[in-house]
């Protein structure tokens, strides 16, 4: 006589499914977290060059709009020294009624801070402070260099000097993306 076998699963083959099914969860969820967790660093280091790229931005239109030596006022400087690396220039920007008025320009590193400071030409509009705008954060090295008639570069740029420089290179390091890049320094040819 044939004796008949029950057409389940055995408790030992149901724990095994059970055990197969939980390593693919568990193997399936660190594989997820992972891929999440690199598209929010991914997200936040593509946040960091648009603003660093915001940051070159505005730098390059005040380096294309800076005003010749012979315009009253019109001046530039910087330096590395003493870990606040600075640059300034007089440069044509646009007020708020989108006229375009002389101004001073200065990108100044403090603490872990660029900051932009601008003043109006005081003929202009008497004796108004300077205003400062903090452009980026977690800035941990800012330096500056000028490329002189000679197209050597140097640290420091003294108003003054014979011509002004042919280009200025920026550098900054910010959490763990450094960037740089040369501008062009092209003096406004005014109306006369």
């Amino acid at each position: 006589m044939k004796r008949r076998t029950a057409g389940g699963f055995t408790l030992i083959e149901v724990l095994v499914a059970i055990a197969l099914v939980a390593a693919a969860v568990t193997l399936s969820y660190r594989a997820l977290t992972a891929v999440i967790g690199g598209a929010e660093h991914l997200g936040e280091r593509i946040d960091v060059a648009r603003d660093i790229d915001r940051l070159f931005t505005r730098i390059e239109r005040d380096c294309l709009h800076h005003l010749p030596s012979t315009v009253r006022g019109a001046w530039m400087s910087g330096n590395n020294r003493s870990g606040r690396a600075f640059f300034g220039l007089a440069t044509l920007r646009p007020d708020e009624q989108g006229d375009f008025r002389s101004q001073q320009v200065e990108y100044r590193h403090e603490g872990d801070t660029l900051y932009l400071i601008t003043r109006d030409d005081p003929e202009l509009v008497g004796d108004k402070p300077p205003r400062r705008e903090a452009l980026f954060k977690t800035v941990e090295r800012f330096e500056v260099q000028f490329m002189d008639l000679t197209q050597e570069w140097i640290d420091d740029w003294e108003d003054g000097m014979a011509a002004y420089p042919l280009a200025i290179k920026v550098s900054l390091r910010t959490g763990n993306q450094d960037a740089e890049r040369i501008f062009v320094v092209r003096l406004q040819q005014l109306k006369k």
